[in-house]
């Protein structure tokens, strides 16, 4: 037969309000028993993981600049071992403000065959094919991916004031953070 010992997770945050996204929170974890190894992971109550830290001696004293911006509720998850059970800690509150961005932009030119010719081309022939990409970055110079949000919404773009056309440009940001204009 197989068993595991159970095991309890607690969490602790500092500050939990007043903060803006890429600021730095302090993060205290302790699973009991104190004998426990592994992972523990911050999970915001969209489910969504944020950052991971390994223990020692059944604690972790840190700090984390990955939480996402809004309102909500994150909690330490203990993954367990081959001896202590997983268990999760008690959720806590959140408010963290949206950060400022930044805004580039960049044309790609290709040439007849399709392929890359420049990737930050500044002029284009008259007909020639492009793709203007619109890349939008955290103030913190965060770079976005599994770990660290990435900026959502949409982006507007307009020519000597006049939006793009809406049939071509809908200025949706990816999961990447950036929209392209082709």
């Amino acid at each position: 037969t197989v068993t595991f010992t159970p095991s309890t997770t607690t969490l602790s945050l500092n500050p939990t309000s007043g903060i803006t996204h890429g600021g730095t929170v302090n993060v205290t974890i302790g699973v009991s028993p104190s004998a426990a190894t592994g992972d523990v992971s911050l999970i915001t109550s969209t489910g969504k993981g944020v950052d991971e830290f390994t223990l020692s001696g059944g604690a972790v004293s840190s700090s984390t600049t990955l939480l996402p911006g809004g309102n909500y509720t994150v909690h330490a998850h203990y993954a367990g071992n081959g001896t202590y059970a997983s268990s999760d800690s008690a959720p806590v509150n959140l408010t963290i403000a949206p950060e400022a961005s930044t805004t580039s932009i960049s044309m790609i030119t290709f040439n007849s065959q399709g392929q890359i010719t420049n990737q930050h081309a500044t002029t284009a022939p008259y007909g020639s094919p492009y793709i203007l990409r619109f890349d939008v970055k955290a103030s913190s110079g965060t770079v976005c991916g599994p770990l660290a949000n990435c900026p959502t919404g949409t982006l507007a773009v307009t020519d000597n004031g006049s939006p793009l056309d809406p049939s071509f440009f809908n200025g949706v940001l990816n999961s990447l953070g950036y929209t392209e204009d082709q």
